[in-house]
């Protein structure tokens, strides 16, 4: 095998990995996680994943200061405000109100909240410090991309072992950029705080060009078929080409539509895969580049013994050529 292929989905070597949302991380009992979504970074502190994760109301808050709580509840009508009180507690440790996570009211929470003049979406709880998004980093051994010199930057809960798994678990603090909705991409950096850690993080360079149908040299780097803590390599192909039209949203009178140039990908792709990044490898040179971003699966539907009803296996995705964010990659880079 070539070094380049084992390097660019080794654990301490590979480009590729996880966001999610954390509440209260400093606190072991409060700390939560959620939102995990594909990322990749391509250089000087820049991550990109896909944008759909965070413009839906998927998620219910899980800690609020009694600021944003009242806010909440004045934004909220009067029946609504007596089942946010009902699910939400004040918590003495930390003086924020939890919800009291029952699972059974949950989906009426993801109901309600789109009613209420508060938006409780990812981009407005982290521009409001209620939740932050952090890059995790997991490997076998005690050893921050295989550097125990850089263990010590990890402080405040950042650093935690997981028996389950036998990983050690990192948390870098990010910030969400910018949100391209139309080619559903969201641009992520890491805070500045922890700028001096850029070098260490493994990044994959960009390729801006458009490949053929067919192009023999195309792969997608995903997570691993049983658990996305793995990683999994391999051939993609090109084939088609899509000007997409897809209405996802609409909220205050903001349409939200995933439009422009697409490729229409076939090859093998797991639920949980957006935000993977799809590679062309230059024979010449030995050397991956990544060339577009997992977005979607294409309803181009299987037929099992002639029958397609409830049936969610599909062999086409789409995916965005970075080509369509250019202009807004190059200044970052």
């Amino acid at each position: 095998m070539k070094q380049s292929f084992e390097k660019i989905y080794g654990e301490i070597s590979s480009p590729l990995f996880r966001i999610m949302a954390g509440y209260d991380i400093a606190n072991t009992n409060l700390r939560r996680f959620e939102n995990n979504i594909c990322s990749f970074h391509v250089g000087n502190g820049v991550f990109l994943s896909v944008s759909h994760n965070l413009i839906f109301f998927n998620n219910i808050p899980r800690s609020l200061t009694n600021a944003d709580y009242n806010q909440i509840i004045a934004a909220s009508p009067q029946p609504i405000q007596q089942i946010i009180q009902q699910n939400y507690v004040l918590d003495p440790v930390t003086n924020k109100f939890r919800w009291n996570e029952n699972p059974q009211n949950a989906q009426q929470l993801l109901q309600l909240f789109p009613q209420i003049a508060y938006d409780t979406r990812y981009p407005n709880l982290y521009s409001k410090n209620i939740c932050k998004p952090y890059l995790l980093l997991q490997f076998q051994q005690n050893a921050f991309i295989g550097n125990q010199n850089l263990n010590g930057r990890f402080t405040n809960g950042r650093y935690f072992y997981e028996p389950d798994i036998n990983r050690h678990t990192f948390l870098v603090d990010l910030i969400l950029h910018k949100i391209i909705v139309s080619s559903d991409i969201a641009i992520y950096k890491i805070n500045e705080e922890f700028s001096d850690l850029f070098p260490f993080i493994p990044s994959i360079e960009i390729d801006f060009n458009i490949y053929d149908i067919g192009d023999s040299d195309f792969y997608c780097l995903q997570g691993a078929p049983i658990n996305e803590l793995g990683r999994l390599l391999h051939k993609s192909q090109i084939e088609g080409y899509i000007d997409h039209f897809s209405s996802q949203l609409k909220f205050n009178n903001q349409n939200y539509i995933f439009e422009g140039n697409r490729y229409l990908i076939k090859g093998y792709f797991r639920f949980g895969s957006s935000g993977a990044p799809y590679l062309h490898y230059d024979q010449v040179n030995d050397q991956f580049k990544v060339n577009a971003v997992q977005s979607e699966a294409c309803p181009l539907q299987m037929m099992i013994q002639g029958n397609k009803d409830n049936n969610a296996q599909y062999v086409n995705a789409i995916a965005t050529p970075l080509k369509n964010i250019q202009a807004e990659l190059e200044p970052l880079l």
